[in-house]
């Protein structure tokens, strides 16, 4: 028997059935906690894989309405092209039937099966005409179509603020990039941040404007480096900006082939056209300027130039050039500092707000077109009075042929003819001792000398 400390006395055998029972309760409520953390261990997977499912249908499904944008922008101008093609054919079928009732118009008198055949062609004319007529029509329709999803896929392009996604590590403060939104870099660290860490969200036009700025960062950068690893670190980096922007720049190349600018646009869809053909070609300029393009200032230059709004200022410019009297301060008073032309050319980066050396360099690249097409004119009066000289030296000898065969010798008038000619065709009249000797064979080869 044992006493308990309040004096009563329990049996050895009840003890041990006691302690037999708690430790059973305790491994029960031990495997209870494991099977709870089990079951909330498999429930957090299952969330998180059906987020991951989640977030890789919503990326497909971002994915697929580019792709469809794109697949649909190029059908329709597949379809506009079928409608220039068969208008195309039947213009050169009425030129061909057009020609033949001129041929038949022009005759006097018209056999029954001409006559017939005359009023069988202006018949189909009429026919052909009515058929272009209708295509005209379909043809503008199609091009509407073409236009509206042009701005629909460059809107979802270029302006969709959900886009791309900026974010931050929460509590540190940290910048942890823009990154397209539901890509997978996008998706760890919205994942990692535990949903905290999205600070904003932008488009692919502010994305891309991130990008030239870092581009620049990164070549100052670069130059700084002291050591090889750091400068294969941001060569790296520079390299994957360049691949990205030049991956964007032939994209929008392809959107907007066969797609012009509209004259004198009515609707916002005909502006929204022509405002993104100048965002597509400022881009590629941009890109072709950053990444050391060749001539890429110079041809930026010329196709703002061309623009309806700057005609009088290029027309003085040409002016100035096609005299050779271009200088950098007559640039300077034709494309004020603060100017909207000035303004245009430095966010193109064709020249630096701080850099006025572009002036003379302007001045001298209209020049040198100048000078150069005076070169070319120069040229071709040299090459005109060198074939003159070798016309009039073959007329001359072909002369001598001709009296020398029928006399046996050659005129007073002839012969002061041949001594007129320049050097190198004379020189073919000497034998070896310099002598001349107007021989027929030295005038034949005076004549294959041309």
């Amino acid at each position: 028997m044992i006493t308990s400390a309040n004096g009563a006395k329990v049996s050895a055998e009840a003890l041990a059935a006691a302690q037999r029972s708690s430790s059973i309760a305790s491994k029960a409520a031990a495997l209870g906690l494991k099977a709870v953390s089990i079951a909330a261990n498999a429930l957090i997977s299952i969330g998180i894989s059906l987020a991951i499912q989640g977030i890789i249908w919503a990326w497909n499904q971002l994915t697929k309405a580019e792709e469809n944008n794109r697949q649909k922008l190029e059908d329709l101008k597949s379809k506009y092209e079928e409608f220039e093609s068969k208008i195309k054919s039947i213009q050169d079928e009425m030129a061909t039937t057009a020609q033949r009732i001129a041929e038949l118009n022009a005759k006097d008198n018209l056999t029954f099966v001409e006559q017939e055949e005359l009023d069988r062609l202006k018949e189909t004319n009429a026919e052909l005409k009515r058929q272009q007529d209708l295509l005209e029509q379909s043809k503008k329709l199609a091009q509407n179509d073409v236009s509206k999803e042009f701005v629909a896929t460059m809107k979802k392009d270029v302006d969709d603020t959900g886009e791309y996604t900026h974010y931050h590590t929460p509590f540190l403060g940290a910048d942890n990039g823009t990154w397209k939104t539901w890509s997978w870099s996008s998706i760890w660290r919205d994942l990692g941040s535990m949903g905290m860490g999205v600070d904003y969200s932008t488009s692919e036009r502010s994305y891309i404007e991130q990008q030239f700025q870092q581009y620049e960062s990164l070549k100052d950068q670069y130059a700084n480096a002291t050591t090889q690893k750091d400068k294969d670190r941001i060569d790296k980096q520079i390299k994957e900006i360049e691949t990205y922007l030049n991956d964007k720049s032939q994209q929008w190349l392809t959107d907007s082939d066969g797609i012009g600018y509209i004259t004198n646009p009515q609707n916002d869809d005909e502006r929204k056209v022509n405002e993104y053909l100048d965002y597509i070609n400022d881009f590629r300029d941009r890109v072709a300027i950053e990444t050391g393009g060749t001539d890429a200032k110079y041809n930026a230059f010329t196709r703002i130039l061309n623009k309806d709004e700057f005609s009088d200022i290029k027309s003085q410019l040409e002016s100035l050039g096609d005299v050779g009297e271009l200088t950098g301060e007559k640039i300077k008073d034709l494309i004020p500092v603060g100017s909207e032309l000035y303004n245009k050319l430095v966010s193109l980066g064709v020249i630096a707000e701080d850099d006025s050396s572009w002036y003379g360099n302007l001045a001298n690249t209209f020049n040198k077109v100048t000078e150069a097409a005076d070169t070319n004119s120069i040229a071709l009066k040299e090459l005109n009075d060198s074939l003159d000289k070798i016309q009039s030296a073959y007329q001359v000898a072909s002369t001598a042929i001709e009296e020398y065969n029928e006399n046996g010798y050659i005129s007073v008038d002839t012969f002061q003819s041949l001594m007129e000619l320049e050097p190198e065709y004379l020189n073919l009249l000497m034998d070896e001792n310099g002598t001349l000797a107007l021989t027929s064979e030295n005038l034949y080869k005076l004549t294959e000398a041309r």
